[in-house]
């Protein structure tokens, strides 16, 4: 089917939603939340290549994105921070190709990981969730849903801070580069 353009001459205001409520710290924490049943994630396979990866990752203009391996297991994240810190790069670089270089090298393994449970998010507000993210310096949380075992969705500072149109300051996080560096 050809669609054809057409003239907003008689055009003069915007749709909105009939339901929309303005996210503010007061709003449920689920408001915030990026849920993989309603959406899906964005996912890598430990084998891309970590300079596709980077390339999926600006493209997509996501800061982090999950791994998975066989039957959708869950493996691990890799962040864009990690894939792009130079010290871990050169060190690489001394040891691999970087044409050769996987996001399994890269990625941060799913024991490492710390995660909110998805019950406790159903009680939180959104000023709960930016504290939280605040006092342990994450830019992303994962969130779990304990009683089925599955990783239920996460949360971005990134996307909160555009939600309440406000800037949400972190203290520094040690990238997986950083901490790599600091076991040598």
């Amino acid at each position: 089917m050809k669609l054809e353009f057409t003239k907003i001459e008689e055009t003069d205001y915007l749709m909105w939603p009939k339901d929309y409520q303005e996210v503010t710290e007061a709003s449920p924490a689920l408001s915030v939340f990026t849920d993989f049943k309603v959406r899906r994630p964005l996912i890598l396979e430990p084998d891309t290549p970590a300079h596709e990866a980077e390339d999926f990752m600006l493209s997509a203009h996501v800061k982090l994105k999950l791994v998975v391996g066989e039957g959708n297991h869950f493996l691990g994240v890799v962040a864009m921070k990690d894939l792009r810190h130079p010290d871990f790069l050169t060190r690489i670089a001394a040891v691999y190709n970087r044409d050769n270089l996987k996001v399994v090298d890269i990625m941060r393994p799913r024991a490492t990981l710390d995660a909110l449970a998805y019950a406790d998010l159903e009680l939180a507000t959104v000023g709960d969730i930016i504290n939280s993210l605040q006092h342990y310096a994450h830019q992303h949380c994962l969130v779990v849903d304990k009683a089925s075992h599955r990783l239920r969705g996460i949360l971005s500072v990134s996307d909160i801070a555009k939600k309440l149109k406000i800037k949400i300051e972190l203290q520094h996080t040690s990238s997986f580069a950083e901490l790599h560096l600091a076991t040598k």
